[in-house]
Parts: C-alpha cells; structure tokens; sequence
C-alpha cells in the first residue's frame, strides 16, 4: 500500500494515492495470493517497487546533487530488483519490459544518455552478481540435456487456446465468484473494470508519455502471459489497478477543468470521489468475506489437515505419535517434526499394518491409507465433503 502511495503521491496528489493502496490492499485476488504466501506475491511486489524506483530516478534527475546522490542508489537498487524479477515465472520479460522502455522512449533515452557509464555499471554489475546461481543452474542443466527451468521461467510449458483466452476473460469479468487456476476470481468488479477502460482510453490518448509506455507494455506483456497460461493472470492486477488509478485522476482533472474557480462544484467532486472509493472499497471487502464463506471453489481448494494436526499435537504434548502421509507431503511435515520431537513421520507406501507404531499412530486423509482397526479417534471439520482430516488410532 505504501508503494503504490508512493506510486502516484508525485503526481496525482495524496488523496489518489490513498485511494490507490486501499484498492489494491482490498482487491480479492490481491487479499488472497498475500494470505496464502503464494510465491505470486513477491512477484507483484518486485513490478511494484521497480515502477516505484523507475519514478524516483526520473524525478531525482531534477534535483540538487544531494538527491542525484539518492538516484544513484535507486539505481543499483533497480539493477538488483530487476535481477530478483528474472527468478519469477515469467519476470524475465517484465525485465525486458523496463530495460527496452528505457532504451527506447526518448525521455528515459536521454535520461540514459546523461548517466555517467560506471553508475550504468555497477546497476548492471549488481544485477549480474544476483543472477549468477541462476545461470549456473541453467548452464549446468543444459549441459545434462535438460531445459525444464529455462522452459518454466520462460513459460513454455503451455500453449495459446481459445479455452485458455475464454478462461483469463472470465477471471477479470465473471459476475460470480470463483476459484480458477488458483485466482480468486473476478479479479475486478464490473465498476473498476469501467474505470481500468477510462484510463486504457485516456493512456492511448496520450500514448507518447513515458507512463503511458510503460503501463500499456505492462498490460500487453500480462495478457500474452495469461492467455499462455491462466495460472499467470495474477499480473494482471498491477496494470489493471495503474489504470483504474489513472481514470480516477483524469476525471478529477477534467472536473477541476471546467469548473476551474467553482468552489461548490469543487467539493461536489470531492464527495462524488469518497463515495465512489468507499464503494469500490466495500465492494472488494465484500467479495472477500463472501469468498471466504461461501466460495466451493475455494473452500476445498485448501486442505485443513496441517492445522488439524497441528492443534491436536498442542492438545497432547506429552504422546507420542507417528504420522503417515502421502509420499508427496513427506519433506513438509518433517520439517513440522523437527519442532516437535514427539512426533515421526512415515510415508503411506512405506508403512504397512503389520507394522507397530511408537505411540499413536495419526494417518492423513490424503495419505490414502486406511489401517484395518477402527480408529480411536476421527478429527473432521464442519464441510459436507472431504470433511475426514486426521484418523487416530
């Protein structure tokens, strides 16, 4: 929230920049890849901060030499964050996105042009040093025949269909709340979506600005990725939310505009402005409290085992227990194990009925194996499917 304040506070003023956070901080799929810690999340932060960075070299070019000393280091820091991108799925062309911008448009062009060449350097150097194990990993698997990482960062594991461009048009405008290739859908509400075709308008209106380079790139480079792969929608919230932000202060603008002295016309659009953000504030809050509640889809996308688990083990600290899951879950609840030495973990090809557990014996639901005495005990939660958690026998 106080990136995208940052974002925007330069320009457009304090109060679109709070507008601005309280959308995206409210935004349903936003909300859901932070709570979840989806590997998504750093993704967003990274195009966010790079904008944030981009913005505050651009404006410190102005400046006394005190704040040029500042320029320096949001350069590196650019350098580093913009390495960091390339990790992500798909970052690497939003990597692309920022260097091609910045070689192209004729006011970062200049703006190179003046950079002296080691500070140009030592962004790249710091750049390069942060995508070394990368390379290396890349380099060493191709050197083995194989080019998996290469084909997942690039996001060549999947191909364009219309099934594919049907389902990224229904996660941004569906009238019904979903849970689809892991995004809480719709993305936006019907309002910001009219607003997000304002500022798309407004942008291609005044398409030789910097700004308007960047978001439309953004924008492009998102859609090409989600329709690859709905799974990569979730890029689509930044650009998506820049627009809706830049609809909300060229309406400002051209209010302000025509009633230039008007000082009741002045605070008429001042109301009309809280109204609406309160709306579209409460709309996104809304849409997350009945997602949460009532959404199937993603109600049983997430598994309650390890918190079952979890409680049940605080409840009885002083048992032993030995724990079967399946094979794939292994290496995560051994890490649970470690915190708590009273408890073994054992995966369901490995453990058989013959076999006599060291205390008691705590079998997965998903484990798929089901010992042949009636269990002690039966942890469930109140969902009419999938409710069996945890077996104790």
């Amino acid at each position: 929230m106080l990136l995208t304040y940052r974002i925007f506070a330069k320009k457009f003023g304090a109060a679109v920049s709070v507008i601005s956070g309280a959308l995206l901080a409210t935004l349903p799929a936003f909300v859901l890849i932070s709570r979840t810690g989806s590997p998504s999340i750093m993704a967003l932060f990274l195009i966010i901060l790079s904008i944030v960075l981009v913005g505050e070299i651009m404006l410190s070019n102005h400046e006394k030499t005190s704040i040029k000393f500042l320029a320096l280091i949001f350069k590196i820091i650019l350098g580093i964050v913009l390495a960091l991108l390339v990790y992500c799925p798909g970052g690497i062309y939003f990597t692309l996105v920022f260097i091609l911008i910045g070689a192209l448009h004729p006011k970062s062009r200049l703006l190179l042009l003046r950079t002296r060449p080691w500070k140009i350097i030592m962004g790249t150097l710091f750049g390069l040093i942060i995508l070394s194990p990368l390379i290396i990993t890349i380099f060493t698997q191709l050197m083995h025949g194989g080019w998996g990482l290469t084909r997942t960062l690039l996001c060549l594991d999947s191909s364009l269909s219309l099934a594919n461009i049907r389902e990224v048009l229904l996660q941004i405008s569906s009238f019904e709340l979903g849970f689809n290739s892991n995004i809480l859908t719709p993305i936006f509400s019907i309002p910001m979506l009219i607003l997000a075709l304002i500022g798309l308008v407004k942008l291609i209106t005044d398409f030789f600005a910097a700004r308007s380079y960047l978001i439309l790139t953004l924008l492009i480079v998102s859609l090409a990725l989600a329709f690859l792969n709905p799974a990569q929608s979730f890029w689509l919230i930044i650009p998506l939310i820049l627009l809706v932000i830049i609809a909300v202060a060229s309406l400002i603008d051209m209010w302000f505009t025509v009633f230039p002295k008007n000082i009741v016309a002045r605070a008429v659009a001042v109301i009309l402005l809280v109204i609406m953000s309160a709306e579209l504030v409460w709309t996104n809050i809304s849409a997350n409290i009945l997602a949460l509640n009532y959404s199937r889809g993603l109600v049983y996308a997430y598994s309650q085992e390890f918190p079952a688990l979890a409680n049940y083990a605080k409840q009885h600290p002083n048992q032993k227990f030995q724990l079967v899951t399946s094979d794939s879950q292994v290496g995560f609840y051994q890490l649970f194990a470690e915190s708590h030495t009273n408890l073994s973990v054992i995966s369901s090809g490995k453990f058989s009925d013959n076999q006599q557990p060291d205390g008691q014996l705590i079998v997965l639901a998903t484990a798929g194996n089901n010992p042949s005495p009636i269990p002690r005990q039966i942890v469930t939660n109140p969902q009419s499917r999938q409710s069996v958690l945890l077996r104790v026998y």
